[in-house]
């Protein structure tokens, strides 16, 4: 994979150990490995909507506010995975 990719991050800088999959990917189409406004719109369309959905990033039942920082957090990170 290219260099700029990243498959993981380090949740807690400074703990060795703990990592996980960077959240936000909601636009899982082939052509579309990375985090971007697509995932953004995505959270948009179901915001405040109760119920497991492609906005809901942190996985909390809800499309809130929390996810829109996720998503800004994690926004343009290309993370080379490919859903089918």
């Amino acid at each position: 994979a290219p260099p700029f990719r990243s498959g993981q991050k380090h949740v807690v800088p400074g703990t060795p150990g703990i990592w996980a999959m960077y959240a936000s990917n909601g636009d899982q189409v082939l052509s579309r490995p990375a985090i971007s406004s697509g995932d953004r719109t995505n959270w948009r369309a179901v915001q405040g909507y109760l119920g497991y959905s492609k906005g809901d990033f942190n996985m909390n039942v809800v499309a809130g506010s929390e996810d829109e920082t996720i998503w800004k957090i994690n926004q343009n990170t290309s993370t080379g995975i490919i859903f089918y």
